[in-house]
């Protein structure tokens, strides 16, 4: 199974960052003009709740939303923008509260205190069903940073309050 999950995984996120990476030059553009094609491409990519551009450190453009103007760093404190590429998982978003997400940050490499954040959606349900067929497994945990969505709990659980010792740990 972890070895399915980690293709899945890698798969997954290098499709992410190829949709991200086409979506870079559109930091560039004006929110009307950006909007067409970051909808599209929230429409055509599984699991992405929103696109969101930034320039200069505000979000701009929302692929759900549209227009916005709010820092990034009042959306979404967790994220450091001065990375490469980081990640944090959320209890919801605006639009969708009550639902975890993964926002990823992607950096523009050309456009300093700018880039694409995607939300994803997040849900463990359908490895509960593939990992109820395996016998070394009682469960799975995502942790990014501190904070852990796990099959034990439906709550966001601080990575302290997980007690078992996992069988294993991909990065």
């Amino acid at each position: 199974m972890i070895t399915d999950v980690q293709k899945y995984l890698d798969t997954y996120f290098a499709d992410l960052k190829s949709t991200t990476d086409r979506l870079q030059p559109l930091t560039l553009d004006t929110c009307q003009q950006a909007n067409p094609e970051l909808t599209a491409r929230a429409a055509f990519s599984m699991n992405v709740r929103t696109f969101v551009l930034v320039k200069d450190k505000k979000t701009f453009c929302s692929s759900a939303t549209g227009e916005m103007d709010i820092p990034l760093n009042e959306l979404i404190p967790a994220l450091d923008i001065n990375k490469n590429v980081d990640m944090a998982i959320l209890p919801g978003t605006p639009m969708v509260p009550n639902k975890p997400a993964i926002v990823i940050w992607y950096r523009n490499p050309l456009l300093k205190n700018s880039g694409v954040f995607a939300a994803l959606n997040l849900n463990l349900t359908p490895s509960l069903f593939y990992s109820s067929r395996q016998e070394d497994y009682d469960g799975l945990a995502l942790i990014i940073g501190n904070t852990a969505l796990s099959t034990f709990s439906s709550r966001l659980m601080n990575v302290n309050e997980l007690t078992d010792m996992p069988v294993h740990d991909y990065q």
